[in-house]
């Protein structure tokens, strides 16, 4: 059982890193501001974690929109919000599938 929740705790981890990963590819991309980008990779990335992992996947994605968003820099309410949103979206596409 140890080692299902190791295997489980490994998966989040790296889906937390991928999660970066792909959305400072997607801040590269930004025109419009620092955070504002027409292409966000990461919300594939994040639907494709949410189908194979389940909703456990959830809490790595709004941590690592969270993190990322705070990091722009932008304020903590409006960090959190977009979290929200990105964690959202992850989910709305996790449902649907």
């Amino acid at each position: 059982m140890e080692t299902r929740q190791a295997r489980l705790w490994l998966r989040l981890f790296a889906i937390f890193i991928g999660y970066l990963l792909a959305s400072q590819a997607g801040l590269l991309l930004a025109t419009i501001n620092q955070n504002a980008s027409p292409f966000w990779p990461a919300t594939g990335f994040a639907i494709f974690c949410a189908i194979t992992v389940g909703n456990a996947a959830l809490l790595p994605i709004a941590l690592g929109a969270f993190l990322t968003n705070y990091l722009v820099p932008s304020p903590l309410p409006t960090a959190v919000l977009i979290a929200a949103g990105n964690t959202l979206e992850a989910f709305i596409g996790y449902s649907i599938f």
